[in-house]
């Protein structure tokens, strides 16, 4: 039985005769669910968001923001936000990622990166200023990966030192986040989160949006969690990025490379420790696997970007000689 659907049928017979049937897409990382359903002839995109955890208000606000930027997204047709309910234009089914290979990757890229400089201009939507992505929120994040992922997942003891040393390492990423130029952050910009619609780029999955750093996006996409790209072709993104903004004004002029390399890099390794964690809550809270194939990657991230960096040597060390294997003993 499935009250949540079953309600949502309701609700759609309101206004379509004769009801349609929606078949479940997808039910995503949230606690969202998706469902295509056909109506006079045309597909649409019926969405279950439960309102005490989903705000289809917010949803909305955010949707005809970005649309105003020029930004293509999900048209809102009807919703309700005391159900949580809403009905969508469909996008259709072709996500970014299905289009990326070795010779088209740079060039859906470059597209996909002119959508961020509209994005990052919104600080407030229909009057209501943006959530700041502030210390608090920073932190809270990285909790994930202790909680989620060293204690719930691999049933990890870490020793006083390696708790000090991830706790140090936190703290750095933390201040490296605050003190970089702030702007309007997606969230969760990566290639499934843009789709293919009408020879146009997309986007959807925003309603987190938040004011945050300003390269925080940039890795979302550049250093995906579901996909990973040679470092000298990030290298080179990341550089043309870095021009571009200066010469914007995005950028103060004081800003060198290095330090947006920095802010970069440790953005990058912020993110992947949040999302490893998510990735096994989704498995241990909601039961939903699919996503644990994807902690290898950013548990590599996170060690060879933190690498690089002396102040960030001891949280390579612990992912590398402790948390992989302990992973991978488990798989």
């Amino acid at each position: 039985m499935d009250a949540r659907l079953d309600a949502l049928q309701t609700w759609l017979a309101n206004f379509c005769e004769p009801p349609p049937t929606p078949s479940l897409i997808s039910g995503d990382a949230s606690f969202r669910r998706y469902f295509r359903f056909q109506y006079q002839g045309a597909s649409y995109i019926a969405v279950d968001a439960p309102p005490q955890v989903e705000d289809c208000q917010w949803f909305v606000n955010v949707a005809l923001e970005l649309q105003q930027r020029g930004i293509t997204v999900p048209q809102v047709l009807r919703f309700d936000p005391d159900q949580g309910f809403m009905w969508l234009s469909d996008l259709g089914d072709t996500l970014l990622g299905d289009e990326l290979h070795s010779e088209s990757v740079d060039a859906r890229y470059h597209e996909a990166l002119a959508l961020l400089p509209p994005i990052r201009t919104i600080d407030s939507v229909r009057g209501t200023q943006l959530p700041k992505y502030d210390g608090k929120m920073l932190e809270f994040e990285m909790s994930l990966f202790d909680t989620w992922l060293v204690e719930n997942y691999l049933q990890l003891q870490l020793s006083p030192e390696q708790k000090h040393s991830l706790e140090q390492a936190k703290a750095l990423l933390v201040q490296s986040a605050l003190e970089q130029p702030q702007c309007g952050v997606h969230r969760d910009f990566h290639c499934r989160n843009l789709m293919r619609f009408q020879k146009k780029l997309a986007v959807i999955d925003f309603q987190g949006m938040v004011t945050g750093p300003i390269t925080y996006d940039l890795v979302s996409l550049l250093r995906d969690c579901y996909r990973a790209w040679p470092p000298e072709q990030v290298q080179i993104w990341k550089h043309a990025i870095f021009e571009q903004m200066r010469q914007t004004g995005e950028l103060p002029k004081q800003v060198t490379y290095q330090q947006f390399y920095r802010w970069f890099d440790w953005m990058g390794i912020q993110r992947h420790l949040k999302a490893a964690g998510i990735f096994c809550r989704l498995k241990l809270r909601d039961n939903k696997a699919g996503y644990l194939k994807d902690v290898a990657l950013t548990l590599t991230y996170i060690r060879d970007v933190a690498a690089d960096y002396q102040e960030l040597a001891a949280l390579s060390e612990l992912i590398e000689h402790t948390v992989i294997p302990t992973w991978e003993a488990r798989q």
